[in-house]
């Protein structure tokens, strides 16, 4: 067999130790077979004289719960001949070794199933001086302060799926610390799938900085049936510089189709965006809808707005509600036709991508902007409050004018009376001022007048003073 590590004992780390090896108890148990018991009671014979004459220190028993290991298997006869089937098991039940032997006759079956007996026997012998071989190197290994941490684990993880599970316990308890043997036992579940025990090592990663390990946990633990794990690993293959976008949907898919709702929703939105996919609104509402069943209330909200369905869509926020949505709560006491079309208006303004801006070099001269493109007034159409306030103020700015332009006019007369009485003041500079002063009240009296019938325009046009109610 292939040794333990072989880079770490290359050096040549012979020890030539073998374990003491205690007397050990077989089960030989009579083959079985319903057409020819004869010929299996005689080849029963013949491999439990094999055994006795290869393992003399060995005890022979004839019941299963009594032997250490169990030889055991079955005769059967067909167009090659007759054939027999041998397998060693442990006390486990698990089988440890297995042959066959295959003849024309009786007396050959009866020879060629001593040879697969001593196969078997041989095999056994070969894997137990592998096994001393290995417990021994590790014994002297696991303890040094010159092997790293992840060494010794991987050390005793390849030990293990090598001799069998049951036989690594004496060589975790070698290993320095506790922290260590914690992170051994934990690494040895997560190799027979403990989705948990995997879970716990990506959070041991993750506390040492290691991205690329945790990742690596947090697949496996999704391989073996943890559908947060697979949510979790699909939402950090589409971060970072590791991203991948195709690992990223096996993950999610899988935890998705285990009814984990952040799987579901985060697979839901790839579809929608087109992220690292092609966009497909099909999928990603049949996503939802598995992620509304799985109690997110979000989805639950998105689904009522693609419905047409009143009755439909006060069940969905029901759902979104009871999923902790509570703008679903909100929405479930309105009217269904209004909360549909408010629900269509946010989805669609939802879908709209924004435009991607091209930065521009330092070395470049950003390019003037082109004007804008007036757009009718129809497209943003301003809600009649805003019209009743416009209109309110235009009249009120038309007052305010109107009163300055009577204070202009009235400083004129005043001003002409004062100037007739005084002898100082020259014909011209009079005639002057009083046309200044003319010119200005006509000016802020026609301002007044315009702003006052604009007002009054804005405030009674269709829709300026009755006040809808829309939802914000």
């Amino acid at each position: 067999m292939k040794p333990l590590v072989a880079s770490l004992f290359a050096a040549g780390i012979a020890l030539g130790v073998h374990a003491a090896q205690g007397e050990e108890t077989i089960a030989v148990i009579d083959l079985r077979s319903r057409a020819h018991p004869v010929v299996a009671a005689e080849v029963s014979d013949r491999v439990r004289e094999t055994v006795r004459r290869m393992l003399p220190d060995a005890r022979i028993v004839d019941r299963e719960s009594d032997g250490d290991f169990v030889l055991t298997g079955k005769v059967s006869h067909g167009g090659l001949g007759y054939r027999a089937w041998l397998e060693l098991r442990d006390r486990n039940g698990e089988v440890v070794q297995k042959a066959s032997a295959t003849a024309s006759s009786r007396r050959e079956l009866v020879e060629a199933a001593e040879a697969a007996t001593a196969d078997i026997l041989r095999a056994r012998q070969e894997a137990d001086g592998q096994l001393a071989r290995d417990t021994a190197r590790l014994r002297r290994v696991l303890p040094l302060g010159s092997l790293t941490d992840s060494a010794k684990i991987e050390l005793v993880v390849r030990f293990a799926a090598l001799h069998g599970f049951d036989k690594v316990s004496p060589l975790v308890a070698l290993l320095p610390s506790a922290a260590l043997r914690e992170r051994a036992e934990l690494s040895l579940d997560c190799e027979v799938e403990e989705a948990q025990a995997c879970l716990q090592l990506a959070r041991i990663a993750d506390a040492a900085k290691d991205a690329k390990e945790a990742q690596e946990f947090l697949e496996r633990a999704c391989a073996a049936g943890s559908a947060d794990a697979c949510a979790e690993a699909g939402d950090r293959w589409l971060s970072g510089d590791a991203r991948d976008p195709a690992r990223a949907i096996s993950a999610l898919q899988r935890g998705c189709d285990s009814s984990n709702a952040a799987a579901c929703v985060r697979l839901a939105r790839m579809y929608e965006e087109g992220d690292g996919t092609a966009p497909n609104a099909k999928v990603s509402a049949d996503l939802r809808e598995k992620a509304c069943a799985a109690g997110d209330g979000k989805s639950c909200r998105r689904l009522a707005g693609m419905s047409d369905e009143p009755g439909l869509i006060a069940d969905l926020l029901r759902k979104g509600c009871d999923g902790g949505d509570s703008v679903s709560c909100a929405l479930a006491s309105r009217e269904p036709a209004i909360v549909q079309r408010q629900l269509q208006e946010a989805a669609a303004a939802a879908t709209k991508a924004p435009p991607m801006v091209k930065p521009a070099k330092a070395t470049e001269t950003a390019p003037p902007k082109p004007p804008l493109p007036s757009s009718p007034k129809t497209e943003v159409e301003p809600s009649p409050r805003d019209r009743n306030a416009v209109g309110a103020a235009m009249i009120a700015f038309g007052a305010i004018a109107g009163a300055a332009a009577l204070m202009v006019t009235t400083d004129d007369g005043d001003s002409r009376r004062s100037s007739r009485s005084g002898r100082n003041l020259t014909a011209g500079s009079q005639a002057s001022a009083t046309s200044g002063r003319t010119v200005l009240g006509v000016a802020i009296g026609g301002a007044a007048l315009i702003s006052t019938v604009a007002g009054l325009a804005v405030l009674f046009s269709p829709g300026g003073v009755a006040v809808t109610g829309r939802f914000p």
